[in-house]
């Protein structure tokens, strides 16, 4: 079942860590192909820099150029954010601040990528503590966990406090199976800085984990007072529930979220989670019935249902 949960709340907790890094937005803000090197990367930028107009370039500081860049990486802008972070580099290039935002902003889609910027970026400045928890993350999302502990120990060495460090400690806690020791590290997290929305959500996601639907309900609760419209914080919600057999609060939950449809398939797969294989099935059939959901999705599940059936009768 914990393989189960981590399927299901991965994405969940990937927002929350890109929430903490600061990679607002959606998409790959950085385009880089597997084999590009962040110097060719920037050989481009710097052929469209000299297209431009030089009392053009010459009107903003590197921190305004900065400060565009977040406002629209948080908007969703994805290529006014590079050229502006592009144009803070130019700008100053004695600062690493713009090549770590591009660097945290190739962490979405492209890891290995983001890994080598980090990798070149941790050289120059090895006491940066928010290079050290990029790299880390980059080296958990690749799969190398231990050398991702290692990165994330040295970031917290320099920055005992910073919650981007320690939500990345328990995101690669909870991927090594260790959702207890994930929790203590999303508990520090908060404890270091305001109460947030997004650490929240991956305490509950490792009460999950841990088979403690009760302590998830609970979480995930605060959590949704803090973002009552985050859809996340309300599927999450409504699984605890469900796994609980509290299914018309799990309905109502769902529900905040989106459709009927795709209400009746997560109670569903609540129902699958907790083993009732035949009150599963009567929900995703309900869910196609409707025509307000993923019919691909629901067709999975119903295929997963039935492997699960097999294996039952087999047993």
């Amino acid at each position: 079942m914990a393989t189960m949960y981590r399927q299901i709340f991965r994405a969940g907790a990937t927002f929350a860590l890109t929430a903490m890094l600061g990679c607002g937005g959606s998409g790959l803000l950085v385009k880089l192909q597997n084999a590009a090197t962040f110097e060719r990367a920037l050989a481009q930028q710097r052929a469209l820099r000299a297209e431009e107009p030089e009392e053009k370039a010459q009107v903003m500081t590197p921190a305004q150029h900065l400060a565009t860049g977040d406002a629209h990486r948080d908007q969703g802008r994805q290529e006014e954010a590079h050229r502006s972070y592009v144009r803070a580099h130019f700008s100053d290039r004695e600062s690493l601040a713009p090549l770590e935002r591009i660097a945290y902003l190739a962490l979405r889609e492209n890891p290995e990528s983001a890994r080598a910027l980090f990798e070149k970026l941790v050289v120059d400045a090895p006491n940066a503590p928010g290079l050290r928890v990029g790299l880390g993350y980059a080296l958990a999302a690749s799969g190398e966990t231990e050398a991702a502990l290692v990165q994330l120990g040295r970031a917290l060495e320099l920055d005992p406090t910073s919650q981007a460090a320690l939500v990345t400690l328990g995101i690669v806690h909870d991927r090594m199976g260790d959702p207890e020791a994930a929790t203590q590290a999303y508990e520090q997290a908060l404890a270091a800085g305001r109460e947030n929305a997004q650490i929240l959500n991956n305490i509950g996601v490792s009460h999950l984990l841990a088979d403690r639907a009760e302590d998830a309900v609970t979480t995930f609760e605060r959590a949704r007072a803090l973002e009552p419209r985050d859809p996340v914080l309300s599927n999450n919600l409504g699984l605890a529930l469900g796994l609980l057999g509290r299914d018309q609060e799990a309905m109502e939950a769902f529900q905040a979220a989106g459709s009927e449809g795709d209400a009746l398939n997560n109670l569903g797969l609540a129902h699958y989670l907790r083993g009732d294989l035949a009150g599963a099935q009567t929900l995703f059939e309900r869910a196609l019935l409707t025509n307000e959901t993923d019919e691909l999705r629901v067709l999975q599940n119903l295929e997963r249902l039935e492997r699960a059936s097999h294996q039952a009768d087999g047993a």
